[in-house]
């Protein structure tokens, strides 16, 4: 009984919650990223991975790198090539409920952080593709 009730208490805890919450959004965007292409910002950060440099105008080299890693991984598909843009998002959603926690936030105050922060435009529009915008710290003043 008492090894019930710590299994229990693990997966419904405050941290899994939020867990359980960007699990989600990776499986929806894994679920509906195929469906429109390319776009042409994506295409420039995989064709900057394939010559990898120490900076660029447009994004840090990290994002070009991630670019190479899922062309490397998964190939030309784009699914696989937004996967790291969906990980990414999800783990914004994660550490904006930490930060909720943090500040004294009990559970429904980090999962309205991770609502909030799920819910900002620039996340729900600019993670669909690996770009800057997916890769790079968001800022705390939007």
């Amino acid at each position: 009984m008492h090894a019930s009730r710590t299994w229990r208490s693990i997966l419904f805890s405050d941290t899994a919650v939020l867990v359980w919450l960007a699990l989600g959004i990776v499986v929806l965007h894994r679920l509906t990223n195929g469906q429109y292409g390319f776009h042409r910002d994506e295409l420039a950060t995989l064709d900057d991975g394939r010559y990898l440099d120490w900076g660029y105008v447009a994004y840090p080299p990290i994002t070009p790198f991630f670019g190479r890693i899922a062309t490397t991984l998964f190939g030309p598909s784009l699914v696989g090539v937004r996967f790291f843009s969906s990980v990414a998002q999800a783990l914004v959603l994660i550490l904006s409920g930490l930060m909720a926690r943090e500040l004294g936030g009990r559970r429904w105050a980090q999962i309205i952080a991770a609502a909030i922060d799920l819910a900002r435009v620039l996340a729900a529009l600019q993670v669909l593709w690996i770009s800057g915008h997916s890769l790079t710290p968001p800022s705390p003043l939007l």
